[in-house]
């Protein structure tokens, strides 16, 4: 009987033993897991926005309604003869000066109109690339066109050019520079000029005279 009570007291308290050794463990487990489980939730939270983005918002180009200034280079691919091209205005004589450049030119050349004035445009015109060993000739009055600030073509004067006149034929890397003679209104705050226009009136690149 005494061993029987005894083995019946062992069972008894190697019972209770493993039922506390049981439930902490199943506490801490829980425990873990909701540790475990609310970061991710929260960082998934977090990134249901999608990221910002910086971009460079891009300069606006010259046009005829934003000619280039005078001094700065503008390039143009002449595809009919296969040229890449940059043309660039140095300096714009105006007035009582020009009018001098141009009579000094040439004594049949006339003096402007009433309310007319010349124009004397220094520019030079530079072939960067070819795809053909062929010459790109330069020809100002065929290559430019002048227009009032109210976007109104002016005609081009019957006049010689004051010397170097911008005219010739240049070849890759060739350049050249020289003068062109333009006949505006006195009263035009801001005449432009346009290079290889298109013979429908589109394209070209455009310059400020002022």
């Amino acid at each position: 009987m005494k061993k029987h009570a005894a083995a019946a007291i062992c069972a008894l308290i190697l019972l209770s033993l493993t039922a506390c050794g049981t439930r902490p463990g199943n506490i801490e487990t829980n425990d873990q897991d909701r540790n475990n489980t609310e970061p991710l939730q929260t960082k998934q939270s977090m990134n249901t926005e999608p990221p910002s983005i910086e971009t460079d918002t891009p300069e606006p180009g010259y046009s005829r309604m934003n000619p280039a200034p005078i001094g700065v280079e503008q390039i143009i691919t002449d595809s009919y003869n296969g040229y890449d091209v940059s043309a660039k205005i140095n300096s714009v004589t105006r007035g009582a000066d020009a009018l001098t450049l141009v009579t000094q030119a040439n004594q049949f050349n006339e003096s402007p109109g009433e309310g007319e004035e010349y124009i004397v445009v220094n520019a030079t015109i530079t072939a960067l690339s070819a795809s053909s060993d062929t010459a790109f000739s330069v020809y100002s009055y065929l290559d430019f066109s002048a227009f009032s600030s109210t976007n109104s073509q002016y005609e081009m004067p019957s006049v010689v050019d004051p010397e170097p006149e911008l005219s010739g034929d240049i070849y890759e890397g060739g350049s050249i520079t020289g003068n062109i003679t333009l006949k505006v209104r006195t009263d035009d705050p801001a005449p432009k000029l346009v290079y290889l226009r298109d013979f429908d009136g589109s394209g070209g690149i455009w310059f400020s005279l002022k």
